[in-house]
């Protein structure tokens, strides 16, 4: 049996994508508001702070130095995206890099391991639309 997050996981890249007449539920909007103790903050706190900036070199620790301003910004820039069903193609796109294994030889490709450097902003997005999705289906009693 997968686990609750897998169906969810689903549901986001479909909204993402963007169906062709495919209307927002209006529970979906406004939940991650301005409210400077609301989610946002929450969200941003969970960061890991030891990653990497991918394309857009927004890093984590950068993101939660964000003032409330920014935040707000923010929040006003995701409830775009989640209206418009649309995620922004600079965050879809990864920094791959190759990190040596411990005493394998620099000579041979198969001594690396391929690391993925993610936009932080995407992640975080994907963060919102997660909690969005999962609280709208429970809600509604569409997930059990």
């Amino acid at each position: 049996m997968s686990s609750p997050s897998g169906p969810i996981e689903v549901v986001v890249c479909l909204v993402v994508v963007g169906l062709k007449g495919f209307r927002v539920p209006s529970s979906l909007l406004g939940q991650f508001r301005s409210n400077p103790r609301g989610r946002g903050p929450k969200l941003i706190k969970i960061l890991k702070l030891k990653k990497g900036p991918g394309l857009d070199r927004v890093n984590n620790k950068a993101i939660k130095c964000f003032s409330a301003p920014l935040v707000v910004l923010l929040v006003v820039i995701f409830n775009a995206c989640i209206k418009n069903c649309h995620f922004p193609e600079t965050w879809k796109k990864a920094v791959i890099i190759g990190i040596l294994k411990p005493e394998k030889p620099r000579d041979f490709p198969t001594s690396y391991k391929p690391i993925c450097l993610l936009s932080g902003l995407g992640t975080l997005f994907k963060k919102v639309l997660k909690a969005r999705l999962s609280d709208h289906l429970l809600g509604n009693g569409l997930l059990i």
